[in-house]
C-alpha cells in the first residue's frame, strides 16, 4: 500500500536498518538529544535530567490549505442544507411545455416585458 504526502508526492518506503547503520543512528540521535531545539514547550528529559524544548512550525502554505479546507467543509455543509427542489421544478416545466403554458401570449408578454426591462438603458453604458 502506497501512502502520499500532503503534497501528493510518493513517500519513500522504509527499510530495515542493519547493526552498523543503527549504531550510527543511535550516536547521532544521542548527540543531538543534549542540544535544546529552538521553540517554546518545554520538556525535562527523564533520563538525562536535561530541559529541552520542541518546536512546530507550520509553513503558510499548510496554514492557507488548512483555511481552505475549512471554507470547502463550511460550504459542503450549506450545500447539504439546501432542499432539493430542482426535480420538482423540473417536472413542472416540462408539464407546462407540454400543456402549451408558455405559448400563451400573457407568458409571452411577461418574457419580453422582463427581456426589455433588463436590457433597458443598455445603450448609456
Amino acid at each position: 500500500m502506497s501512502m502520499n504526502k500532503i503534497d501528493g508526492s510518493q513517500l519513500i518506503p522504509t527499510r530495515q536498518l542493519d547493526s552498523s547503520e543503527a549504531a550510527v543512528a543511535s550516536k547521532k540521535s544521542d548527540a543531538t538529544r543534549d542540544i535544546p531545539a529552538k521553540g517554546t514547550a518545554s520538556d525535562i528529559d527523564s533520563e538525562k535530567g536535561v530541559k529541552s524544548k520542541d518546536t512546530l512550525e507550520i509553513s503558510a502554505e499548510a496554514r492557507n490549505l488548512m483555511e481552505t479546507r475549512q471554507v470547502y467543509d463550511a460550504g459542503l455543509e450549506s450545500v447539504k442544507e439546501i432542499p432539493e427542489t430542482r426535480a420538482d421544478k423540473l417536472a413542472q416545466v416540462r408539464s407546462r411545455l407540454e400543456e402549451g403554458f408558455y405559448n400563451s401570449t400573457e407568458v409571452r408578454d411577461k418574457v419580453a416585458n422582463g427581456v426589455e426591462d433588463t436590457f433597458r438603458g443598455i445603450d448609456e453604458l
